[in-house]
């Protein structure tokens, strides 16, 4: 199973957002190079309720361990409110974790 860390807090009326999930993030090249097989991150959602806060596809081309950080003017959440991380591996190894903002 895919670890994560999230962290979010609204500090006036900015939720701040920080997130990683753990991953080696092996691409097509460096997997040839290794000979092991590919194991990177393909998409990543991050949403409250139904409401898609960030919705990321990507490739083997970022680095291991990704940190993400986000800030978002918004009036609609409220601290309680349930924070949910979802993403796909190309293994198609998913993963979820969720957070309630502070």
């Amino acid at each position: 199973m895919i670890k994560s860390k999230i962290k979010a807090k609204i500090i006036d009326n900015i939720l701040h957002i920080k997130f990683m999930i753990h991953n080696k993030m092996i691409g097509e090249h460096e997997a040839e190079k290794k000979n092991i097989a590919e194991d990177y991150i393909t998409h990543i959602l991050l949403h409250v309720g139904e409401r898609i806060l960030f919705d990321f596809k990507s490739s083997g081309n970022i680095s291991q361990n990704p940190l993400f950080k986000l800030k978002f003017k918004q009036k609609e959440l409220k601290i309680g409110d349930q924070l949910e991380l979802e993403w796909k591996t190309i293994s198609n190894e998913k993963g979820y974790d969720s957070k309630k903002i502070k």
